[in-house]
């Protein structure tokens, strides 16, 4: 039974040589490939060039891919999120969480169940606290954790919510919604950040389901974590 899903953010995008498609391609190889078998974990796409003519949203079964039809850049990552949840939500009524990660992160899926699972059922809205932004309380977006009821009602007031990331960026403008609307962030995410391959032999921690690799384009980080896990 699937009670927890993941709409992770991917992108063929580059910076100079490097290219999150590489980060996408080690997700998959390593911590979604032995995901917990009732997680299942999606990667979310933008297009290069939106159409009037195409649906909203298609599904790659095969590669495990959800391709969005909104222009594939930071400003439409809310976008991405909010659309790939929704069809999460009718692809598995029987799912209790859903979390949003980004392909810069290493997710141990095992350990993140299992931290899930002693959290409430409602009203869960969680993740590393982010810095405040405008007074804004809200959680970083590396990693976002949501009880169902949080997502639909995310999803049922998407006009009701900013998605243009260059007024506000995805991670505040969900954390200004949800505040607006009473729902207040649960403690206890837990998150290793780490930027280079001494800093993760270093503070690599195999209680802790997110390793995050703080906007480095660096698939090698996952590859070894993956290794250190044991895998």
């Amino acid at each position: 039974m699937t009670k927890v899903v993941g709409i992770m953010l991917a992108s063929s995008n580059s910076e100079g040589s490097k290219s999150y498609a590489d980060m996408v391609k080690a997700c998959k190889e390593t911590w979604i490939s032995r995901k917990h078998p009732d997680v299942e974990v999606w990667a979310t796409y933008g297009v290069d060039e939106p159409t009037e003519e195409a649906d909203l949203l298609t599904v790659n079964e095969e590669a495990g891919d959800l391709i969005v039809n909104t222009l594939e850049h930071r400003a439409n990552l809310l976008h991405k999120t909010l659309v790939g949840i929704e069809w999460a939500l009718r692809r598995y009524p029987e799912a209790e969480y859903i979390f949003r990660p980004n392909c810069g992160s290493y997710i141990n899926t095992h350990l993140l169940y299992d931290h899930l699972m002693l959290q409430q059922k409602s009203d869960y809205y969680s993740a590393i606290f982010g810095i405040s932004y405008n007074k804004i309380p809200f959680c970083s977006g590396s990693c976002i954790l949501l009880s169902r009821d949080i997502a639909q009602l995310l999803v049922d007031n998407i006009d009701q919510i900013n998605l243009d990331g260059w007024i506000m960026m995805d991670d505040v403008s969900i954390g200004k919604f949800l505040h607006e609307s009473g729902i207040e962030r649960v403690g206890g995410a837990k998150r290793v950040n780490v930027k280079n391959q001494g800093e993760l032999d270093r503070k690599f921690d195999r209680e802790v389901y997110h390793h995050y690799f703080c906007h480095t384009i660096n698939p090698l980080l996952i590859y070894q974590t993956h290794k250190l896990f044991g895998y």
